[in-house]
C-alpha cells in the first residue's frame, strides 16, 4: 500500500486530479446553479396565425449558438450526468482543436470524479465503466505527462481500494492502445508485478523484451515476473542479462543476490549484495539480505551490523523482519525470532507469512495449541499450497489426523501413482511424490530462502496420511455391494488371537527417539481378506510409512489407524495388529509430560487411562467388525474401565452396547445405551431413536423412557 500511495504522488496525481484518486479527498457536491451566469438568446415570440407577428414589437432573427457558448452551457449544467451527457455530444461535433481540448479535458475530470465516486460508494463495476470511458475520452495522442498522470494512476487507485481483479481488467483494457511503446509496456508489466498478477506480467513484459532487447529495465522487470511466477531459473537468466546490458543496474545485482540466496548459496548471495550496496549504500534491502546470508555463514557479527543498519534505513520493513525471523527459527532459535516476528507482525498484521512464521516459532517451543489458533488465523488471509501445509502440520503436531486429511484433500490432490498435484502460487500446476519438493518454489519466491523449519519426519508424515485417506477411499469403493456387512459374519468364539493385550503390555518397549529406527521390530502388516482389493498393497505401505518414524508418537498414530481403518471397514486384520501394538506401548507412549497433546494437564496416571480407553475401544470394535463378539465386549469392557468420565468414555460405552446386544442380551445393552447417551451430542437423534426401538422391545412400551434418559 505505501507503495502505491507513493507512486500517486510521484505522478502527481494531486496536480493533475485533485479529488480523485487520493483517498481522504471528499468529492465536491455539485451546486444547484451553474457556475457561470450566460445570457442565452431569446427566440421571437409569434401569435398564434402562422408568420404574423405580435403588434409593436421588432423582429428578432433565430441565430444558433456558438461552438463557445454551447460548450459553456455544457459546463455549467446542473448535475454531473447531463454535464456528461452534454460534453459527448459536443465532442461529437468536432469542434476546433482548442475547445476539443477543453472539452476533453473537462469530461475526462467527471469522469475521474464519478468513477472515485463509485470506488467508495463500493461500485467497482461502475467506476470500471466510467474509467473505460475516460480513456475513449482520450486525444489520439497520448502523450508521456497524460499517461503518467490521467491513465497508469486509475487501475492503481483501484487496487488502493482494494479492487485487484477489476484493477487488472481496466490495466488489459488499456493495453493495445500501448504494445508497441516500450516504456509504457514495461511501466504496465511491472504494475502487473505489483499487484501480484504474475500470468499478466510475464505476458506484457515478454513483449516488452522483444520490443527493447537491449533495454536492461525490461529484463530486470521480466525477472521479477518471473520471480513471482515461480520460475527462478528464468528469473536469473533474466537478471544476468540485465546487469550484463547495464552493470550499474539498480536492481539486478540486489535480485540475484535474493535468487542466489533462495538457492541456499549464501557465499554467491553475499558477493551480489555487497556490489549492490556500492552502487546503493543505503539500499535496506540488500543490508537485510546480507545479514540473513552473513548469519547462514557463520558470521555472526558481521550480520549485527547489517540488521542494524537494514532496521536504521527501514524500521518499517515487515518482509526483512518476517524472513529474519524465518530463519533464525530454522536455526532453533526460536527465543531470538519471537520478538522480531512479534514487531514485523504489528507492522502489517495482514502478512500471511509473518503467521506462518510465529506459528512454526510457537511450534518449537512446543505451545502446539497457540501454533495452531496462528496458523488457523492466517488461513483468513491468504490460500496457497505452502499455507495448507502449515495447517496440517500443526493439526498433526495435535494428533488431528481427520482434520489433517480434510485440509490436504482441499490443497492438494493425489494422482493415481500416489503423487501430489497442486497449483503453487494460484499460477503453476505441479506435481511431485514429495511434498518438500513440490513445495519449496512457494517458500523461495516469497521468502528468499532455502532452509526452513519443517523437518523430513513431518513431510514424510503428512505424504503418507494423505496416501492413507486416498487409497482406502479405493478400497472401499471397489468392495463389491453384495459383500457382507462387517460385524455380521460370526467367527468361532474360541478363537483367540496370538497375545492378549495383557501379554502385549508386560512386553511393551520404549519407543527410541530421534534415531532413525522403526519402534521395536518392524511390523509386517496384513490387509486380509482385502489384499486383493485395488489400492491395498499402498496402503499397506502408506501406513507402515506413517507408524514407522521414530519420534515417540508412534503409538498414537497406531491407534488412529487402527480406528479410521476398522471404521472404513478394510484391511481389518492391519487395524488389529497396529491396535495390539499400541496396547504393549502404553506405557513407555505416555510416559512423557504432555504426551496426551490434546489433554496436556493430565498425569501420568491419566495420560495412560486415556491412552488404553481409546486403544481398547479400536480393537474391541475392530474385533465387532470381524464378528468376534465375545472378544470385542471383553475389550471394549476394558475400554470403559481405563476411560475416566467423558464424552469419549460415552462412546466406548455405547460400543459396548452395540456389542452386547449383537450377543443377545437386551436388557443390559438397552442400560449402557441408556447411560452413554448425550442428549447435546451430534448423534443424539439416531442414538435416541435406537435406544426407543429397544426400549420398547423390551418394555412393551415407551413409557418411562424419557424420565430415564433425563436422570441418566
Amino acid at each position: 500500500m505505501r507503495k502505491i500511495i507513493c507512486l500517486l504522488v510521484a505522478v502527481g496525481l494531486a496536480g493533475a486530479l485533485p479529488p480523485v484518486f487520493a483517498r481522504t479527498y471528499k468529492t465536491p457536491a455539485y451546486e444547484s446553479k451553474p457556475v457561470f451566469s450566460l445570457q442565452q438568446p431569446r427566440p421571437a415570440r409569434r401569435d398564434q396565425k402562422k408568420g404574423t407577428k405580435k403588434a409593436g414589437t421588432a423582429i428578432e432573427p433565430l441565430v444558433p449558438a456558438s461552438p463557445r457558448e454551447t460548450l459553456d452551457q455544457a459546463l455549467n449544467s446542473p448535475s454531473q450526468k447531463e454535464k456528461i451527457e452534454k460534453l459527448e455530444a459536443f465532442l461529437a461535433t468536432q469542434p476546433e482543436a482548442a475547445l476539443d481540448k477543453e472539452a476533453r479535458d473537462r469530461l475526462i475530470r467527471e469522469y475521474a470524479l464519478r468513477g472515485e465516486q463509485n470506488l467508495r460508494e463500493g461500485s467497482p463495476q461502475l467506476a470500471l465503466q466510467d474509467f473505460k470511458a475516460l480513456f475513449k475520452a482520450m486525444p489520439a495522442e497520448i502523450t508521456e505527462r497524460t499517461f503518467s498522470q490521467f491513465i497508469f494512476p486509475l487501475p492503481i487507485a483501484m487496487t488502493a481500494f482494494g479492487y485487484r481483479a477489476e484493477s487488472a481488467e481496466l490495466m488489459r483494457y488499456f493495453e493495445p492502445r500501448f504494445e508497441s511503446d516500450l516504456n509504457r509496456m514495461v511501466q504496465i508489466g511491472f504494475f502487473y508485478v505489483q499487484i501480484e498478477a504474475p500470468l499478466e506480467a510475464v505476458r506484457v513484459l515478454e513483449k516488452a523484451v522483444q520490443l527493447g532487447p537491449q533495454d536492461h529495465r525490461a529484463h530486470n522487470s521480466l525477472g521479477t515476473a518471473y520471480l513471482i511466477s515461480l520460475r527462478l531459473d528464468e528469473a536469473q537468466a533474466e537478471f544476468e542479462k540485465a546487469l550484463a546490458l547495464n552493470p550499474r543496474d539498480e536492481y539486478a545485482n540486489l535480485n540475484l543476490a535474493n535468487v542466489a540466496r533462495a538457492s541456499g548459496d549464501h557465499e554467491r548471495a553475499a558477493s551480489f549484495y555487497r556490489k549492490q550496496i556500492a552502487i546503493k549504500a543505503d539500499d535496506a534491502e540488500a543490508h537485510g539480505g546480507l545479514a540473513i546470508s552473513l548469519i547462514a555463514l557463520g558470521r555472526d557479527e558481521e550480520a549485527d551490523r547489517e540488521i542494524k543498519q537494514a532496521v536504521t534505513l527501514a524500521p518499517e520493513d515487515y518482509r526483512f523482519l518476517t524472513q529474519l525471523a524465518y530463519f533464525y527459527t530454522t536455526r532453533k532459535k526460536a527465543a531470538l525470532a519471537r520478538p522480531i516476528i512479534e514487531r514485523a507482525a504489528k507492522i502489517d498484521p495482514r502478512y500471511t507469512w509473518a503467521h506462518i512464521t510465529k506459528a512454526n516459532i510457537d511450534l518449537a517451543e512446543m505451545r502446539y495449541g497457540d501454533a495452531l489458533s496462528t496458523i488457523l488465523n492466517a488461513q483468513t488471509l491468504g490460500n496457497f499450497p505452502t499455507l495448507s501445509f502449515e495447517v496440517v502440520k500443526m493439526l498433526m503436531s495435535l494428533d488431528g489426523y481427520d482434520q489433517a486429511i480434510e485440509v490436504l484433500n482441499q490443497a492438494f490432490r493425489i494422482t493415481e501413482t500416489g503423487e501430489y498435484e497442486a497449483m503453487l502460487g494460484g499460477v503453476v500446476k505441479a506435481r511431485s511424490p514429495r511434498l518438500d519438493l513440490l513445495l519449496e518454489r512457494e517458500r523461495q519466491a516469497a521468502l528468499m530462502l532455502y532452509e526452513q523449519p519443517t523437518t523430513a519426519s513431518q513431510y514424510r508424515l503428512a505424504e503418507a496420511l494423505g496416501r492413507i485417506d486416498r487409497f482406502s477411499k479405493m478400497m472401499e469403493s471397489a468392495r463389491k455391494p453384495s459383500e457382507p456387512a462387517p460385524g455380521r459374519r460370526r467367527a468361532p468364539q474360541n478363537q483367540r488371537a496370538q497375545s492378549t493385550p495383557e501379554e502385549e503390555l508386560k512386553t511393551a518397549s520404549r519407543p527410541r527417539r530421534a534415531s532413525g529406527a522403526e519402534v521395536a521390530a518392524p511390523i509386517e502388516l496384513s490387509a486380509g481378506k482385502d489384499a486383493s482389493l485395488p489400492g491395498a498393497s499402498e496402503l499397506i505401505k502408506a501406513v507402515t510409512a506413517f507408524i514407522s518414524l521414530d519420534d515417540g508418537r508412534q503409538a498414537f498414530r497406531m491407534v488412529w489407524v487402527a480406528r479410521r481403518l476398522t471404521d472404513s471397514g478394510i484391511a481389518l486384520e492391519a487395524a488389529e495388529q497396529l491396535a495390539r501394538r499400541a496396547i504393549a506401548m502404553a506405557d513407555a507412549a505416555t510416559e512423557p509430560a504432555g504426551a496426551m497433546r490434546d489433554t496436556p494437564l493430565l498425569d501420568r496416571e491419566g495420560r495412560r487411562n486415556v491412552f488404553l480407553g481409546r486403544a481398547f475401544d479400536a480393537l474391541g470394535w475392530n474385533l465387532f467388525k470381524k464378528g468376534r463378539v465375545r472378544e470385542a465386549i471383553d475389550n471394549l469392557q476394558k475400554s470403559v474401565e481405563f476411560y475416566p468420565p467423558s464424552p469419549e468414555r460415552n462412546n466406548a460405552v455405547w460400543h459396548l452396547a452395540v456389542a452386547v446386544e449383537d450377543s443377545g442380551d437386551q436388557k443390559r445393552a438397552l442400560d449402557l445405551y441408556i447411560a452413554s447417551y448425550e442428549r447435546d451430542a451430534p448423534t443424539s437423534s439416531a442414538r435416541k431413536s435406537r435406544i426407543e426401538s429397544l426400549y420398547k422391545k423390551v418394555n412393551g412400551s415407551l413409557a418411562g423412557l424419557d424420565q430415564k434418559l433425563k436422570d441418566k
